[in-house]
């Protein structure tokens, strides 16, 4: 009975997954869930996200810069015609709707991760020792962020450069430079948001011409919250971004968490742009007033939405 009951509900939800789809070609209002006290935007076309905004009262960038947490409202998808002219006015706050609550929920979640890890590094300078089951934990968090090591204290104080969150406006930055705010075809059909480079064959085709040589393609993701996941990890491994780690430590350790602005000047590095790169980000954030971002909260909450009229 137990298997019938757990069918049922796949064939559901597989069900209001088709009816959506249907809805979506047809230029049709796609209705939104409700997914682990989070509301969910499924695939929708620009018109309709932003009258659920609207209804919803949802202005991600009015409520940080007010101090007011963000509400847990979620776009699984950029829109495919999100690169339409009519759109150019409102596209600024659009895309921050998109990307912040996802941003905020990686963070959050790395968050979580590394306030694990700092307590088993105090645990064994207290102790001199950690349960078994802590030092798996910590060994798999490790070799997560690509930084195992036999010795304890070492893999602590490796690890932990690794483990943290990064600067929301400095992700905004980086997303709107990289893809014209969500506009290039490959954000709009695959959620590529940072044009993540994979070199291992898998990916879609990139547009521009590639020299002779290793050809890479670019990462496609299922929904933009995989995309900044993947992002931010990136980040945080990669050694091209070494020196940010190092400036976000120091700020740590004064007590204090690095923000955008002055994240961006560690990126110099960066692959594949050109030296004044950071210049490039730190207009962006001033220009767009981007900073206040930096101070936003993910809400415990999410809005209910409005009862439509049939």
């Amino acid at each position: 009975m137990t298997y019938l009951r757990h069918g049922i509900k796949i064939l559901v939800a597989l069900g209001l997954i088709a009816a959506g789809v249907l809805l979506l070609q047809k230029g049709e209002d796609v209705p939104l869930t409700v997914e682990e006290n989070a509301l969910v935007l499924p695939p929708m076309r620009t018109a309709q996200m932003k009258r659920e905004f609207a209804d919803l009262h949802f202005n991600a960038a009015a409520a940080a810069e007010s101090g007011r947490s963000v509400p847990r409202v979620f776009v699984r998808s950029v829109p495919s015609d999100f690169n339409r002219s009519r759109f150019d006015a409102d596209r600024k706050d659009l895309f921050i709707n998109m990307l912040l609550p996802a941003v905020l929920r990686v963070n959050a979640e790395v968050e979580q991760e590394r306030a694990r890890l700092l307590s088993f590094e105090r645990e064994y300078a207290r102790t001199g020792k950690l349960p078994e089951a802590y030092v798996e934990e910590a060994r798999r968090i490790a070799r997560k962020y690509e930084t195992e090591n036999e010795d304890l204290p070492t893999l602590f104080a490796r690890t932990k450069l690794r483990v943290d969150s990064v600067p929301p406006s400095l992700l905004l930055a980086i997303s709107a430079e990289m893809t014209g705010w969500g506009t290039n075809a490959h954000a709009r059909k695959y959620n590529a948001l940072f044009m993540e480079k994979s070199w291992d064959g898998t990916g879609v085709p990139a547009e521009e011409e590639q020299k002779d040589g290793p050809r890479y393609k670019i990462k496609a993701f299922p929904t933009i919250y995989d995309a900044v996941k993947s992002f931010v990890f990136y980040l945080n491994t990669g050694s091209y971004f070494h020196p940010f780690r190092i400036s976000r430590d120091v700020f740590r350790r004064e007590g204090d968490q690095i923000r955008g602005y002055a994240a961006a000047s560690q990126l110099m590095n960066f692959p594949y742009k050109p030296l004044e790169y950071p210049d490039i980000l730190k207009h962006l954030m001033e220009t767009n007033e981007m900073m206040p971002l930096d101070r936003a909260e993910l809400d415990a909450d999410f809005p209910v939405p409005p009862q439509k009229a049939p």
